[in-house]
C-alpha cells in the first residue's frame, strides 16, 4: 500500500572538501493510512555521506548520498502507544541551486530500504521482521559555512 504525509527535519554536516561530507540527518512526517482514517508518526534518522559533482564557479550542484539509518513509527491503538522500529538503508540523489555562496535551494530524493525489527505495545517488547521501504522528497535551505 502506499502511504503519504508531511513533516520536516534538521540536517549537520562537515564538508572536508567541496566534493565528500558527512552527515546526521533527523526528519519526521505525520502519515495518513492508506486503508484507515487515521494517522501515525513516523521518523528516519540517517547518518551518511554525500557525494557533490560540480566546479566552485557552478549555482548548481548536483549530489548522491548513501546513509545508515534507524526508523522509527508510533500511533495511539486502543488508548495506548504502539511503536515499531528498526534499521534500513537510504540512498538519495539531487541537486542544490545556490542563492549566493553560502546559501542554497536543495531539491533531493530519498529511497530507504530495510526492516521494523521490534514492536512495543503496553510496555511488552517483541521482537519482528517487518520489511518496509519509503519513498520521501525534501525541499532543504542549507547554508554552507565557510564558503
Amino acid at each position: 500500500t502506499t502511504e503519504s504525509g508531511g513533516g520536516g527535519g534538521l540536517s549537520i554536516g562537515y564538508c572536508f572538501n567541496r566534493t565528500v561530507s558527512l552527515y546526521a540527518e533527523r526528519l519526521g512526517a505525520s502519515v495518513k493510512f492508506a486503508d484507515f482514517s487515521d494517522t501515525y508518526t513516523l521518523a528516519h534518522f540517517d547518518l551518511g555521506v554525500r557525494l557533490n559533482f560540480g566546479g566552485e564557479a557552478r549555482s548548481t550542484l548536483r549530489f548522491v548520498s548513501l546513509a545508515v539509518s534507524g526508523r522509527a513509527a508510533a500511533l495511539d491503538l486502543l488508548g495506548s502507544p504502539f511503536s515499531i522500529a528498526g534499521a534500513g538503508v537510504t540512498v538519495d540523489g539531487g541537486v542544490a541551486f545556490f542563492l549566493n555562496p553560502s546559501t542554497s535551494i536543495d531539491l533531493r530524493l530519498n529511497w530507504t530500504g530495510g526492516s521494523f525489527t521490534e514492536a512495543e505495545y503496553r510496555g511488552v517488547k517483541e521482537t519482528i521482521d517487518v520489511r518496509a521501504t519509503a519513498a520521501r522528497f525534501d525541499i532543504g535551505l542549507p547554508w554552507w559555512a565557510g564558503r
